[in-house]
């Protein structure tokens, strides 16, 4: 899906896109928000990866007046996370759009079996 955005030339020549990952246990080891705990490679909590994507749009964008976030999977949750906290500590946001994918705004079973099994967030 990101190739297809990356490629489309009416996307392209009317947007600055900006691609913003984070480490998950079960699919990548080397992206920009890995931890280490103890030695070992975690994954961050929703709360922690959604305050690294803050930074990331804060300094970065600072020159943006019109951002639209779009999440898929646990990074809508990301998203909708950033969201919330920014409208609680502002009354105006950058953040003029949110579209989220596939994304378990009720939860997700898989996920907390995940958790049981890897001890992980």
């Amino acid at each position: 899906m990101i190739d297809g955005i990356l490629k489309d030339k009416n996307i392209a020549n009317k947007y600055d896109l900006c691609l913003f990952t984070y480490h998950t246990k079960l699919t990548d080891y080397f992206t920009k928000s890995t931890f280490f705990r103890r030695g070992r490679l975690v994954n961050n909590s929703i709360n922690d990866i959604a305050k690294l994507l803050s930074s990331s749009i804060k300094y970065p964008c600072a020159k943006y007046e019109n951002i639209v976030l779009i999440g898929h999977s646990m990074g809508g949750l990301i998203a909708k996370k950033l969201i919330l906290e920014d409208l609680k500590a502002s009354t105006t946001s950058k953040i003029k759009l949110y579209i989220s994918l596939a994304t378990p705004h009720s939860g997700s079973n898989f996920a907390i079996l995940g958790k049981a099994i890897l001890g992980n967030p």
